[in-house]
């Protein structure tokens, strides 16, 4: 999956996003039949609820709002996946700490008009900048995140599932760089863990 996120300021208190992500599928007797192509994109709105900066540390509240919209995708049921949720971030001194809390009515607009699955998914990152000798303005951040997600589906049993990603960032003004291993570590289902581990990638791009 590579996914590509452009994001623009409309205001300094509103930011608009757009995110869409290329699938590459490696298939096998096991998986169901899906084709290399293009997700549908994802556009959302983030609006400044509170902030405060003094010298010795910052504080943030932002909700967000956003859904994905069916237009790439023909073969595809004709669904959306809006979201609603809270981001908080909290800068004391060189330390991060972001908790993100946000819930997805997945295939919302289905033909019997009712959703497929709720998802409310809770993360927290905590993360500690390390100024790098020799490199002008870039900093190493290792990040550890800790993640947990509710998965209620329409029809069948819900289940809960957890991440513990530990990670590194290297981060300079115009680009970061970071890395995550997301290893599963709990899961509902009585038959023992459904998850999978999982290695996340990304590059951004900041101007």
């Amino acid at each position: 999956m590579m996914p590509l996120v452009v994001a623009y300021g409309l205001t300094p208190d509103v930011t608009l996003m757009m995110r869409n992500a290329y699938r590459d599928v490696v298939s096998n007797e096991t998986m169901m039949q899906m084709d290399n192509s293009f997700m549908d994109p994802f556009l959302m709105g983030k609006m400044k609820l509170y902030r405060k900066n003094t010298r010795h540390y910052s504080l943030g509240i932002a909700g967000f709002v956003g859904s994905t919209f069916p237009v790439l995708r023909k073969s595809a049921a004709n669904t959306f996946s809006p979201v609603i949720g809270v981001n908080a971030s909290f800068r004391p001194g060189l330390w991060s700490f972001d908790l993100n809390n946000a819930y997805e009515w997945v295939n919302y607009n289905t033909s019997e008009k009712e959703a497929a699955a709720g998802v409310f998914q809770v993360n927290l990152a905590i993360s500690r900048n390390i100024l790098l000798p020799g490199l002008e303005n870039w900093i190493l951040s290792p990040v550890q995140e800790f993640s947990l997600i509710n998965n209620n589906p329409g029809t069948g049993e819900s289940n809960v599932s957890g991440y513990v990603s530990p990670g590194l960032q290297f981060v300079s003004p115009h680009l970061k760089i970071e890395g995550l291993y997301q290893i599963a570590v709990n899961n509902s289902h009585s038959g023992g863990l459904q998850a999978g581990n999982r290695v996340i990638l990304g590059l951004r791009f900041m101007f």
